[in-house]
C-alpha cells in the first residue's frame, strides 16, 4: 500500500488564515452566532507540481439550522487573494460533508474555503487532508487505477474506514494521557485509582485531580491529603481542626460553644475553607473527603467567606468588620475633624 501523508491545520496555520466572524482556540475554529462567517485557510504546499490530493476530513459541532460549505481549489502557482475569491465563486460547494474526496484536485498548492450559513455558533476542528486518500487503488491492476472513477470512489469508502482505524491505533497512547483522553474515559481512570467523582465536577478539575491521584492515595487519611483535595477542587486554602487535639483546660471553659461548632466526639474533624461556597463543588468535595478520611472520622465543612465592611450606617452582624480609619491631610481652608491632621 502507498504511504499516507497527512496535512493538518494546527493553531499556527489557523491564526495565519484570513477569517471573518471566526476565532481560533488551539486547532479549533469557532464562529460567531450570526453575520458573515468565512475562512480562507492557509494554502497547503504539496512540494511538487501536479500533486494529486486525496481526502479532506474535519469534525464539527453545529445546530440544525447551520450549513457548512467547503470549497477547494488546487494550482501549481500561488494565487493572490482576488484571484482566489473569483475562482471560489465559480465552484460548487460541498455542504455539511465532513469527508470530502479531492480526487479532481491536482496542483502543488491546495486552497480551502469554509463558509457558515444559518444562525448559531459552529465549531470546526481537526481539519486535515490525507494523500493519496486511498490505500487500496494501487493494489489493483493498472486498468482499474483511474483516479476519480466510480471504482475509485467505491474503494475510498473502505479506505477511509481503514485509515480512521489506523489513525486511532497510532494515537492510542493519547487515550491514556490525562490531558488528552476523551471525557468519557476519565471516570474509568478514576475508578482504577480507587476514586469516585461526581459527574458534575468541571472537566478541568477532574483532570487536575487525576494527575495527583497517585500521590493523594499515598497520603490517604492525613490532614495533608484533606488540604490538597480542598485546594484542587476549590482553589482555596483551609485549616483542619481535629477535636482530639484540643487543650483540656480551654475545652472545659468553652465546651458548649466548641461542641456546637466542631462536634462532641473525638472523631470529629472540621475543615474551615477560606472562600465562598460553590454548591456543585461542595457536593463533590464532601464525597471525595469521605473517601480519603480515616475510618470512624466524621467530617464537617465550614466556609468562611470574606467579611463585610461596615460604614457608620451599618449594624454589626456575623462575619462583619469595621472599616479601618485612615488619617487624612487637610489644607488651610478645611475644618479639622476626627482622623485628620494638619499638613
Amino acid at each position: 500500500m502507498s504511504l499516507m501523508r497527512t496535512y493538518s491545520f494546527r493553531d499556527y496555520q489557523l491564526n495565519k488564515s484570513k477569517k471573518t466572524g471566526f476565532t481560533v482556540d488551539g486547532d479549533r475554529l469557532t464562529s460567531e452566532d450570526h453575520g458573515e462567517r468565512l475562512v480562507y485557510l492557509e494554502p497547503l504546499d504539496g512540494a511538487e507540481e501536479g500533486m494529486q490530493w486525496g481526502r479532506l476530513h474535519y469534525e464539527c459541532s453545529r445546530g440544525e439550522e447551520n450549513v457548512i460549505l467547503m470549497r477547494a481549489i488546487s494550482s501549481d502557482i500561488k494565487l493572490d487573494e482576488e484571484k482566489l475569491k473569483e475562482l471560489f465563486r465559480k465552484i460548487e460547494p460541498r455542504a455539511n460533508h465532513e469527508d470530502i474526496l479531492l480526487f479532481e484536485n491536482a496542483g502543488r498548492y491546495l486552497y480551502l474555503m469554509i463558509e457558515v450559513r444559518g444562525e448559531g455558533v459552529v465549531s470546526i476542528s481537526n481539519i486535515k487532508v490525507m494523500n493519496p486518500g486511498d490505500n487500496f487503488l494501487n493494489t489493483f491492476p493498472e486498468i482499474y487505477r483511474k483516479r476519480g472513477s466510480t471504482f475509485h470512489r467505491y474503494l475510498s469508502v473502505f479506505s477511509s474506514i481503514y485509515n480512521d482505524f489506523d489513525e486511532k491505533i497510532d494515537n492510542i497512547d493519547e487515550i491514556l494521557d490525562i490531558e488528552k483522553a476523551p471525557e468519557e474515559f476519565l471516570s474509568y481512570y478514576a475508578q482504577w485509582l480507587g476514586i469516585r467523582l461526581e459527574a458534575s465536577v468541571p472537566i478541568e478539575v477532574y483532570r487536575k485531580l487525576l494527575r495527583e491521584a497517585y500521590e493523594l492515595n499515598s497520603i490517604k487519611g492525613t490532614a495533608e491529603a484533606f488540604k490538597r483535595i480542598v485546594r484542587l477542587l476549590t482553589g482555596y486554602e483551609c485549616k483542619i481542626i481535629e477535636r482530639v487535639f484540643w487543650d483540656g483546660q480551654y475545652l472545659e471553659k468553652n465546651r458548649e460553644m466548641l461542641e456546637e461548632l466542631f462536634g462532641k466526639d473525638d472523631n470529629c474533624v472540621t475543615i474551615l475553607i477560606y472562600g465562598e461556597k460553590d454548591f456543585v463543588i461542595d457536593r463533590a468535595l464532601a464525597s471525595l473527603l469521605n473517601q480519603f478520611k480515616p475510618a470512624m472520622v466524621q467530617i464537617s465543612i465550614i466556609y468562611i467567606g470574606a467579611g463585610e465592611v461596615m460604614d457608620s450606617y451599618s449594624f454589626l452582624s456575623g462575619n462583619a468588620k469595621i472599616m479601618d480609619r485612615n488619617e487624612g491631610i487637610i489644607d488651610k481652608k478645611m475644618r479639622l475633624g476626627d482622623g485628620l491632621i494638619m499638613s
